[in-house]
Formats: structure tokens, sequence, C-alpha cells
């Protein structure tokens, strides 16, 4: 009996590129297809000789991005024929009456453009490419430790949120890509949104990571169509795996997983007589498939499948095909020199109508009001062609599944199809007047065309929706909980599209963190805290958590350690000194006020406990009870704090404490702060309290605390300070005791419940 390394089920784009890759490290590698092409999206059909991609438009960044390495790694970026053309996109926005060629590979030439076009928006724009370019170069950044060494790996995480917060931080806690369009005119909004077609999702509510490093790839590094289509890349993919010792088994569906001791050991499959048997199984079907059809046996699948539904599906779309016997030139003399058309005439804002389309369940209307692209293949590689003077192009639409999938029979199926073409035909004449005239072939993949060739769930082109709580490392994982059993496909992280599909063999077999990475970052991290608590060295920094409850309630949890590295008084100077003296781990309950919020006043009340735990091992119970006022005066931020505490150690009497606390946070330089990656404000903060203290004994004590913090979005931000306290105002009025601490603080807030 034959076993392989590695079972590839489902030859999609990115599992081919595991598999080639894979074959190329010299495992023994199988593919199994459930057609007889290879590929899924990345493929072409042919008819009365012209041949038409299904889905390749451009894919950006080969000559310089990570898809440049993948493609050596898998052995396939020499024999690629990579075309690029001299522009990117040519954009037409109803409401101005100016056809805008967005060049190739060149970003700043196109904001230049734009600054031009919308000179009252040019804050807006530098924003906006400044933050793409941010985003590009700091992925490239990240990049760096991929594939490297474990030791190299586990260091390189240490300064990975000083290096590229941005991607750092965008991964975790993903911030809308709308945080970033700090522009008013809508005209412009389209067109800097104008890839958002292919996303299927508004600004609101995607995170911003993927679409920021799709577009900085296009703009920046250029897109490229490849010679002979997307399944140009599957052929050399399948010849590597060949090349290498190989399998690769078409016309084999993949009718069950075989599982043992909670371990994927190998497959069942059409037309194979026997069991395949595999120590690795990499699947390119979607998880929806796997859990309700390969693994329905497997009694994890249940639970699986229950997590997959909870999550959003992204878009699917109409795309509409044709062949002319003339060409694009004689019938709009415009489209000489164009690839790619993006056309939008919608006269709804962006959440209108995404809100519109994926609610649409009938076909009334026509597509006069929604955003089309065409993709020109014949502009750009003429092999597509049965003969010279012809045509060949694709309309793209989005589109609903749920409207399709409501026709019961073929028939309607097929009627609803001749009515859905028209429609689209009369939105295409607009750009190209007779077009009727020259048609050979026309044919139209609907979503159901779209899910029969790829059983892709409600024919998703995209896999899971790149919304923010699907973005990045919330994306579904590659792993399953079934052992030896992994996902490389859209559905998988980063995402869709052509990039996305084989960054997600990029991201199993190169890892950023491998498990060894991983336990030499801990081993570090906990070094570097045995040798703080042991020899008085470094700083711990102190962690605030938040979690809204609703718009009016909400949890804090706070960790904070303290190093004093100045202690003396006043009657024997004040000797340099590094010690530890406390961890504080605090719980508070809050509640908001909208008092005065019209004016900019909010008001907050809270009750909590914290734990200190001193360095000589004493613990002290404190209760609190407090009042929080905040106000804003322009880039000014003012708060003031009552709190009342109650501390109780064991063999001690209670002290009663009342703290007052005033605290005052400005913004520095916007430019400043506009000018560093990854930070969207600088701001100076100072705080002064006083503590008085009564019951057994009456104290008083001033603190005063003054820093810089560095918010990189609403959720999170950076603090560091030098915090300064004088004590025994009272108790020892001829010895004041003097203390200084530098304090590190990250504030993060959770989304809210």
């Amino acid at each position: 009996m034959k076993k392989y390394d590695y079972i590839i089920a489902g030859a999609g784009i990115g599992s081919l590129t595991a598999a080639a890759i894979l074959a190329r490290r010299g495992k023994k590698i199988v593919v199994l297809e459930k057609y007889k092409q290879l590929g899924g999206y990345a493929t072409t059909f042919e008819r009365k000789g012209f041949v038409f991609d299904v889905s390749l438009h451009q894919i950006g960044g080969v000559k310089h991005s990570r898809i440049k390495t993948l493609f050596q790694q898998a052995g396939i970026y020499e024999r690629l024929p990579f075309i690029k053309h001299k522009y990117l996109t040519q954009l037409r926005i109803s409401e101005i009456n100016q056809i805008i060629n967005i060049p190739n590979g060149d970003g700043d030439k196109f904001r230049d453009q734009l600054i031009e076009l919308f000179p009252s928006e040019k804050k807006g724009i530098l924003r906006w490419f400044r933050v793409m370019k941010s985003y590009g170069r700091q992925a490239r950044i990240n990049e760096f430790s991929q594939g490297k060494n474990f030791v190299v790996q586990g260091l390189f995480r240490l300064i990975a949120p000083f290096v590229c917060p941005r991607i750092v931080f965008g991964s975790l806690f993903p911030p809308p890509l709308s945080r970033y369009l700090s522009i008013r005119d809508k005209k412009l909004k389209k067109i800097l949104l104008h890839f958002s077609l292919y996303y299927g999702t508004s600004s609101d509510k995607i995170g911003a990571l993927f679409p920021m490093l799709a577009n900085y790839g296009y703009y920046y590094d250029g897109g490229y169509y490849v010679g002979g289509g997307g399944h140009r890349i599957a052929e050399e993919l399948e010849k590597v795996v060949k090349e290498h010792g190989g399998d690769v088994i078409t016309n084999a569906e993949v009718t069950k997983i075989l599982v043992e001791k909670n371990t994927a050991i190998g497959v069942e499959a059409k037309n194979q007589k026997e069991p395949i048997y595999g120590t690795n199984i990499i699947t390119a079907a979607n998880p929806f498939n796997v859990y309700k059809s390969l693994l329905s046996h497997w009694e994890g699948s249940e639970r699986e499948l229950s997590k997959v539904k909870k999550m959003e599906i992204s878009m699917t779309a109409s795309v509409l095909y044709m062949g002319l016997n003339t060409t694009l030139e004689k019938l709009n003399s415009q489209f000489k020199d164009v690839y790619e058309y993006v056309e939008d005439h919608s006269k709804l804002d962006e959440n209108a109508f995404y809100e519109m389309f994926q609610n649409k369940r009938d076909f009334e209307g026509d597509y006069a009001d929604w955003p089309m692209a065409l993709s020109l293949h014949s502009n750009i590689d003429s092999s597509c062609l049965p003969e010279k003077g012809m045509a060949c192009f694709d309309a793209f639409f989005a589109d609903n599944f749920e409207r399709w999938e409501m026709i019961s029979d073929r028939t309607t199926y097929r009627e609803q199809k001749k009515i859905e073409i028209e429609k689209m035909l009369k939105r295409i004449e607009e750009v190209f007047p007779n077009i009727r005239e020259h048609i050979v072939v026309i044919e139209l993949g609907t979503p159901l065309t779209m899910k029969k060739f790829t059983n892709n769930e409600k024919g998703a082109i995209y896999g899971f929706s790149q919304i923010r709580k699907q973005s990045m490392f919330k994306r579904f994982k590659q792993s399953s909980s079934l052992k030896n059993l992994d996902f490389v496909s859209a559905w998988t992280m980063p995402g869709g599209g052509y990039e996305g599909s084989i960054r997600a063999a990029d991201f199993l077999l190169n890892p950023m963190m491998t498990k060894k990475a991983n336990v030499f970052f801990w081993i570090v991290i906990l070094a570097i805290a045995q040798a703080q608590d042991k020899f008085r060295y470094g700083l711990i920094p102190k962690i605030d958590l938040a979690l809204p409850i609703g718009k009016e309630w909400g949890i804090k949890l706070s960790a904070e350690s303290r190093e004093i590295f100045l202690k003396g008084n006043s009657k024997v100077g004040v000797p340099f000194e590094f010690n530890y003296e406390r961890t504080d781990v605090a719980l508070m309950f809050e509640r908001k006020f909208s008092v005065g919020e019209s004016k900019g006043i909010k008001l907050d009340v809270g009750v909590g406990y914290k734990l200190r735990m001193l360095g000589e091992g004493a613990l002290i119970h404190i209760l609190g009870q407090q009042l929080v006022a905040g106000s804003k005066y322009e880039e000014t931020n003012f708060s003031h704090r009552f709190l009342v505490e109650e501390l109780i150690q064991e063999g001690k009497s209670m002290i009663l404490r009342l703290r007052y606390r005033f605290g005052i946070a400005t913004t520095l330089s916007k430019r400043a702060a506009e000018s560093m990656e990854g930070i969207e404000r600088l701001y100076f903060y100072s705080q002064c309290e006083n503590i008085v203290a009564i019951l057994s004994s009456v104290d008083l004590e001033s603190r005063l605390t003054a820093g810089i913090g560095i918010s990189f979005d609403a959720r999170n931000k950076l603090e560091f300070g030098l915090n300064a306290y004088i004590s025994s105002f009272i108790q020892n009025q001829n010895k004041l005791s003097l203390f200084g601490s530098l304090s590190i603080s990250w504030s993060h807030t959770l989304p809210a419940l």
C-alpha cells in the first residue's frame, strides 16, 4: 500500500501552490481533483475558439512582493509570462465628467492626479496614500522572519510591535478601512474605494489590513496579467508536482476523509478502487462541505460546523463572457489601450448599495445603477482569440446568491439567465454601441455557476467575508481540531483572490511563528520577568483591558507592576536605586452617564476590587468607589477622578484613603503624528494626584506623572511616563520620602458585548 506524505484534496490555486512547494522539498505528494481541469477559479474555458479566463484580472506585486518568493519556492516564477499594462485601471465615475487612467505601479503619480482633481481634499488624499504605503512597507518588514529559524522568529516577535505596528495591531485588532478616509467628497471616496467592488463589503465593515495591502500591491508594485490566463499558473504548478515525483489524479472527487483516533489518515475518492493514505491532508474544499460531508462521520464535525455557520460568507457575482467578431477599438476608440475598466453609476452611497444588493431577493430592475467592471482580455493577451481582428472580454457584476437559489427548475433558470443577459447588454451598450451586431459567443456565469464548479457555499468568490471580526488572525483557522488536517484556500487567512489564496499556502508552509519559536519567545519573556524580579532589572508594563457592555456599562481589568528607580528623603539626599515595589491587579465595574454629553462632558461611576502584592509577599485587599468626570476642549482632554479606597491587610488596621486626581492630555503636532508610521495620535499627558489617608492615622501623599502617549487607533494606545511620589507630609514632616519610577502602559478596548 502506497502512503503519501501529503494528500492534496482539491486543486485550488492555493493548495496547488502548497503541493508544488512540498514536492520540491522532497515530499511524496498526491493531488486529487473533482474535475478534469485544475485550478478552481484559476481556470479557463473555450467556446468557438475563444478562450475565456474565468476569474483572473490582475495579480498585484509579482515583481517585488511575497508572491514572487512563493512562485520561486514553487519553481514556476521563470515559467510564467507576466504582462504589465500601461494602466492599472481606467475608471469612470458618473458624477465626474472625466475618465481617470490609474498608472500601473506608480501610486505617487496617481496620488498627484487626485490632488489636482480635488485640491480641497489634499490633506485626506495624502493621508490615504501615506497610510497605504506604511501598511505595505511594514508588511515587507513583517515578512522578514517568515520561514526563518525559531531563534530569529522568536526574537523578531519581541520587536515586531515597534517596527511594524500597523501589521501587528491591524491583525489583532483590525480597524475599519473607513478610519483612513478623512475625506468629504463622495466622488473622491468612490475613486479611492473602486476596488471595493471586488470585496463586496463597505469600508465601515471591512478590516483595513487586507484591502490596504492589496491596494499597495497594485498601486506601487503594479498589477500583472499572466499570458494564457489564470489556468497557466495551475498548469505550471501541476508540471512541477509531476516533475518531482508527485501524482495528480483528476476526475477523483474526495468523498470522505478517513479518521482514526482523532487523526486524519487518508481519503476515499470517486473512481479510486482503494482508499488513499497519507500522513497529512491539505484540503482546498470549503469548510462547510468538509464538516457536513467529508467528515460527517467524525464526532467533532457538528461542533466545528456550528462554528463555521456563525461566520459571514463573502460576496458572489455574475460574470458575462463575450466573444466578438470585431475589435473593441472599432466599437469605441477610447478602448484602444485599455485593459481593465471600472464604471460606477450608482447614486447610492456605499453602505446603501451593499445593503441593497446583499438583501436583494428578486430580479426587478436592471443594472443601470450597479458598478460594473470590464476585463478586456484581448487587449492584453491576443492568444485568447481564434483569429486577429476579434475581441473577448468579461463584465463583472456583484450579485446575490439567494435570489438565484429561489429558482426552482432548470427551464425557469435558463429563461432568467436570458433576461439578465439582456439587462447587462443594455448597460454594456452604453460603453460599446452596436455590440449586439458583433456577438459570436455570449455566456453568463451566475452565482449558481460559481457554486457548481467550485462547490463554494453560496457561490462565494472570496471565501469568508473580510469584515473586521473575520479579518487576519480572526479568520477561519488553517489547522483543524482534527489532527493532520489543514485548510489552504480563500476561506483561510489571509483571504480571497489569487494573492490571498496563494499566501494561504505561505502561512501554512512558511509560518511566521513555528511551535519552537513560540516556546523560545515565551522562554525569553519569562527570562526577562525573572531578571526583573530577581535582579531588579527591567520594567513590567501596565496593561489595561476595557470591555464595554452595551452603551452604558463596562468592565475594566488592569495589571501593573511598579519598579522604583529612585528612593530617598530630604535629609540624606536622593541615591539611585532600582527596586521592585509591587504588583496590582484590579477589576472595576463602571457605568457611563450622558450628563452634559452634548457639551463634551462625560461622567462615569464605578466600584471595584484591587489585589496588591508587595515585594515581601504581603497582600493588601483594596475596595474602591470612584467618580470620573471628563471634558474636552479642541485637542485637549481634561479629567477629574474622585476615589474612595478601603485598604485591608492581615494583622493591620483598615486604612481609608480619599484620592483626587486631575489629568490633562493634549495632542502634540498633528504633522509629527502623521509622519510616524502606524500612529494615529501622538499626545502629551500629565496627572497630579493628592491622597489623604485617615482612620488609623492621617497622612498626605502627592503624585505627579508626565509622559508621551501613542494612539494607534480608537482601541489601542501606549503610554511612556515618568512618575514622582512624595509621601509622609504629615507623619514625617522633616523627613519627606521621595520615590521615582518609569511606567509603560498599554490600553486596549475589547469589542462591546
